[in-house]
């Protein structure tokens, strides 16, 4: 996770705390630079690189020396989460109630973008819609489909984040593994992981809702909604991750691996 950078605005605060919030903000910033700094110059001391730098096979690295290593980093991603959340409680105190529900919604989207991204559903609901030929009594089945399927969607994304948050408080989760100047991401464990479990129970209830969603068309109407491609075992997102100290900026890769995706070969 790294400095939160907020989508909406104007931000209302309560009043008399345009003070208080430039304060935290003020600490917010300064916090947060120190742990990730800190993370940084933990991630240039992976094993691997070190022995790059020195000559040295990868092969040649102990075990032992990669575990304490991946120890120390989980530690410090740790670190910024707490400071994160702590920051973010702080902030929600000081807007007021409309400012502070927009603020807790970002700050939710942006700890579990995986999770709360929009779906193939949301995006089916959306082209559904837009269909001019629509007429009033699909209409008005399509936005009470959408409706339900928020209420029930949110029940299983819940779940996938309790379950993301186990397995980071108990050292699981995201292992980075340095490339050159790409780092790369595998996340998400196994297909036996809680973590696992929960991301499938929410695919598969996707899956069965586009069906119910595209059953309110005619056959004339679904042919000019595509269908949501699907994905085959692996998920692939890119960002750029600033290193202070070399000055130098690098591409993060994620791989997310979904082995209960690719198993069934749709």
């Amino acid at each position: 996770c790294e400095k939160m950078e907020l989508g909406f605005n104007p931000v209302r605060v309560s009043e008399g705390g345009e003070a208080a919030l430039d304060e935290v903000l003020g600490r917010y910033e300064i916090e947060i630079d120190r742990l990730l700094v800190s993370r940084l110059e933990i991630g240039a001391r992976h094993p691997f690189a070190v022995a790059a730098a020195e000559g040295r096979f990868s092969g040649e690295v102990d075990s032992e020396v990669i575990e304490d290593w991946e120890g120390e980093h989980r530690e410090a991603a740790q670190r910024l989460q707490r400071a994160q959340q702590k920051y973010a409680r702080q902030i929600a105190d000081l807007l007021d109630a409309p400012s502070r529900a927009a603020f807790e919604e970002e700050v939710m989207r942006l700890s579990y973008p995986r999770v709360l991204a929009d779906s193939g559903v949301d995006r089916q609901l959306e082209a559904i819609l837009a269909l001019e030929d629509l007429d009033e009594e699909q209409k008005a089945e399509v936005e009470r489909m959408a409706s339900e399927y928020a209420k029930a969607r949110a029940r299983l994304d819940q779940a996938w984040m309790n379950a993301i948050d186990a397995e980071f408080a108990d050292g699981g989760g995201s292992s980075p593994m340095p490339a050159g100047n790409v780092q790369i991401f595998i996340a998400g464990g196994g297909s036996e992981s809680d973590v696992a479990k929960a991301r499938a129970a929410r695919r598969a209830f996707d899956r069965e809702w586009i069906d119910r969603v595209r059953g309110v068309l005619s056959p004339e109407q679904a042919e000019r909604v595509p269908t949501p491609r699907r994905a085959r075992g692996a998920f692939v997102t890119t960002f750029s991750d600033f290193d202070p100290e070399t000055g130098e900026e690098s591409e993060v890769i994620t791989i997310e691996i979904d082995e209960s995706e690719s198993s069934e070969g749709n």
